[in-house]
């Protein structure tokens, strides 16, 4: 029966967060395009699948700490305590830097094609009358 109950929580935490992150990826998909920067502090924690694993984090810490200390203030405390500083320390100094930078590509859009009689340089966007650059998140 606890186990279920357990289960229950965890899910509850993941729907509540998820559609709190859902709804703030929403609310900052103009910034998040115009500034090409979702890899800040507050964009990072606050959007995408993040704040679920935090939730989930979060709450399987508060159950280990309530088993283990059996007070529930006290497990209270050191749940906040351990999951404020893995969210303010560990993450952004140690783990997210180790994140892979992004790809850019550049490709011409005019590649193949003479202007004057002379061949253009695809891999040279400067030579060619148009070019494309795409940035991508991997």
């Amino acid at each position: 029966m606890v186990k279920r109950e357990v289960g229950v929580v965890i899910v509850a935490a993941a729907i509540t967060a998820g559609a709190f992150a859902a709804l703030d990826t929403w609310w900052y998909r103009t910034a998040n395009v115009l500034n090409l920067d979702r890899f800040n502090s507050v964009a990072f924690s606050s959007q995408g699948i993040v704040p679920v694993a935090y939730a989930i984090f979060a709450v399987a810490l508060g159950i280990m700490f309530g088993a283990w200390f059996k007070r529930t203030m006290v497990a209270l405390g050191v749940t906040v305590v351990v999951l404020i500083s893995t969210m303010l320390v560990i993450v952004p100094n140690f783990i997210r830097p180790q994140y892979e930078s992004p790809v850019s590509y550049k490709m011409s859009l005019t590649g193949n094609v003479k202007i004057n009689g002379v061949p253009t340089n695809a891999n040279n966007p400067l030579s060619n009358s148009a070019a494309l650059v795409v940035s991508q998140m991997t």
